[in-house]
């Protein structure tokens, strides 16, 4: 059985997602935005250890906690290869736009689409939905979904921030209603939903 657990972090209100079968300690990270040491912490006390960290897209209240994290508990960090770029270069962040500071993983990996990640006996497959970034991605179990910033609970993710396409996040929210069955729809920001929603 899955375990879900969501940390609210930094100014920007980032669902960060620890994710962890209920019979194992091996956990993702998606999404560490902020407070790298509230999220250490918080594994210590539940007894999880970290073995990958899981970007949506790479924007500053997403990866804000990826880098210390990454150092502290030596695991890899995953985004899309379309994401990468934006890593090296700050206004693929929007730090700078809000007068930020950021340090970036050093060294992230690239996830391809349909790629699949292996957490005990759950898989998570990689869906592209780009509309937000050029990069953004979805996590698919086939019940649940971890949506970043591409849906939301009644709305979906701007396009209007460098990189993004409106056009792009159409055809990628189509592409996730024609999903079989539904699923509970993890987001970036916000409540809980569903597909069906």
């Amino acid at each position: 059985m899955i375990e879900i657990e969501k940390l609210r972090v930094g100014d920007y209100s980032v669902n960060c997602y620890i994710v962890h079968e209920s019979a194992r300690k091996d956990c993702v990270l998606v999404d560490p935005g902020y407070e790298p040491e509230r999220i250490l912490r918080h594994l210590a006390e539940e007894n999880l250890t970290p073995v990958a960290i899981l970007l949506t897209h790479a924007h500053f209240d997403h990866i804000g906690g990826a880098a210390a994290l990454a150092r502290e508990a030596h695991v890899p960090v995953y985004c899309h290869e379309r994401e990468l770029s934006r890593l090296t270069q700050p206004e693929g962040t929007l730090a700078p736009m809000f007068g930020l500071p950021l340090t970036v993983p050093s060294d992230v990996a690239p996830l391809r689409t349909g790629q699949r990640i292996a957490l005990g006996n759950t898989t998570l497959t990689v869906l592209h939905t780009p509309g937000h970034t050029p990069g953004s991605i979805c996590f698919d179990e086939g019940s649940m979904l971890f949506s970043g910033d591409t849906l939301f609970c009644g709305g979906e993710g701007r396009t209007d921030f460098p990189g993004g396409s409106a056009s792009q996040m159409a055809d990628s929210l189509r592409r996730l209603a024609l999903l079989d069955g539904d699923r509970l729809v993890y987001p970036g920001h916000g409540g809980r939903t569903t597909l069906s929603q």
